[in-house]
Order: C-alpha cells, then sequence, then structure tokens
C-alpha cells in the first residue's frame, strides 16, 4: 500500500513540474560568459502562455556553468530598456539585447538590471543582480524609477539616482508638480559581496545643486515643486507660498 501511495505522489510530483513548465514560453534566449571562467553562461526569459497584460516578460532564468539554475519572477512585469535612458546616461550595454542591462562596474565585474511595469504615478521596479561566488544574487529590488545613472563620488563605479515615486503635475496652468526626493544609492563591495547603499548626504548635495531642492525623504500634500517666472529655476516650497507667488504673478 504504501508503495502505492509513494508512485501516486511521485506521478503527481511530475505532472505538477510538467504542469508549471508548460505555463510559460520563451521570450528571449542569450548566451555569454559573465563570470569570465571560459564558459557560456544562459540567461532565459520567459513570459506566461496567453499573457495580454503589461510586461516584455516576468521570468528570468540564469543558467551559470556549473552553478544550480537562478530563477526570479515579477508578476508586474519587466519591459524592455527604452533607448533614451542608455543614452542620456552614456550606459554601456554589454549585452547584445535591450531587455536588460549589463553594465561594468568593476574591470572584470558586470551588474544587470532589470526594468519594471510602471503606471501613472507608481514608478518601475528595479532589480539589481551581482555574482557572488558565481551565482546571481539580487542586491536591490524595489519601486525606484531609474531618473540616471552615473558615478558621482569618483570611484569609477556608477552610482543610482532614483526616484521613489513619479511626479505630479496641477494646479493652474499645471505650474505646480508634486515634491518628489532624489535618493543616491552607490555600489560598495563589502566582505566580497556587491551592496546597494542609500547615500543621503549625496541626495541632498545633488537635489540642492542640480534640481529644485531637498525637503526630505518624504513626500507631502503641503509641498509643491514651483518656479516664479522671475526665478531661474524652479524650488521646493510650502504649497501656500507657491499660491502667493503666482497670484503676485497675475495682472491686476
Amino acid at each position: 500500500m504504501r508503495k502505492v501511495i509513494k508512485a501516486v505522489i511521485y506521478i503527481s510530483f511530475l505532472v505538477s513540474i510538467i504542469s508549471c513548465s508548460n505555463k510559460w514560453k520563451t521570450v528571449y534566449t542569450t548566451e555569454f560568459d559573465w563570470n569570465n571562467d571560459g564558459e557560456k553562461d544562459k540567461i532565459i526569459l520567459e513570459i506566461p502562455k496567453d499573457w495580454n497584460d503589461p510586461g516584455d516578460f516576468h521570468k528570468v532564468r540564469i543558467k551559470i556553468s556549473g552553478k544550480p539554475e537562478f530563477t526570479l519572477e515579477n508578476m508586474d512585469g519587466w519591459i524592455k530598456i527604452e533607448d533614451e535612458l542608455i543614452l542620456k546616461n552614456e550606459i554601456k550595454n554589454v549585452a547584445d539585447n535591450n531587455y536588460f542591462l549589463l553594465y561594468p562596474i568593476t574591470k572584470n565585474e558586470n551588474v544587470l538590471l532589470l526594468i519594471g511595469y510602471g503606471y501613472a504615478s507608481k514608478p518601475s521596479r528595479l532589480d539589481v543582480i551581482t555574482l557572488n561566488n558565481d551565482y546571481p544574487e539580487v542586491i536591490f529590488s524595489e519601486e525606484r524609477d531609474v531618473w540616471k545613472y552615473q558615478d558621482l563620488n569618483n570611484d569609477s563605479i556608477p552610482d543610482f539616482l532614483l526616484l521613489p515615486w513619479l511626479t505630479e503635475v496641477y494646479g493652474p496652468e499645471d505650474r505646480y508638480k508634486s515634491y518628489v526626493p532624489l535618493l543616491v544609492y552607490t555600489m560598495v563591495k563589502q566582505n566580497g559581496h556587491w551592496k546597494m547603499i542609500y547615500d543621503e548626504n549625496s541626495s541632498i548635495k545633488y537635489t540642492n545643486d542640480n534640481l529644485y531642492g531637498w525637503a526630505g525623504r518624504e513626500g507631502s500634500d503641503s509641498l509643491v515643486v514651483f518656479k516664479p517666472k522671475n526665478e531661474n529655476k524652479p524650488r521646493v516650497m510650502k504649497l501656500k507660498e507657491a499660491q502667493i507667488l503666482y497670484n503676485k504673478e497675475q495682472p491686476k
């Protein structure tokens, strides 16, 4: 009787595996030597069969030679990398496709970037994958929109300038914009592992020097980004102050 039960369980297990494998279809496959060991590694991108909702792919399978397969899923979907993001950041994409970015962080190491699907004021999901002992490791996976990707601290390693949500335009003549803090994340190697660490000092400095000013990491309905006509650049301020400045601009 036990043998029969075991056989039934085993058959059910096989049916489950086959059923799961039939739920996905391959979107893209590529091979290259990611870990520089002279062997080809493989990345397979998949999407659920009969999928009609947003997202260019929803599963990533990475096969590093001699290692167990790594799998990552995102049912909100990842999307192809826009040319605008690559061009404005002068990103050198080692990968021969626009499904993901493979960017050099040192002479012999590359980081893999996946950009998720975002909509309205909801930012896209950013997944950052590096190799740890020749095995993929997700070092960052949050809803953050990539605003820029460049080396800010002159360590030859690009830093991430990310937005936690997207700005909204409103008010008279669409002159008001909701305040969005720009967050700087630096990549550092600690005990052989790459980490993405939030750098508040760099966030404050960059926002004050290049944008509209820093008003903290949290958003607020009482804050607005507004550019008075007699000033050179926008700045963050209380909504009431922006309303007063706007009213002063109106002809009497």
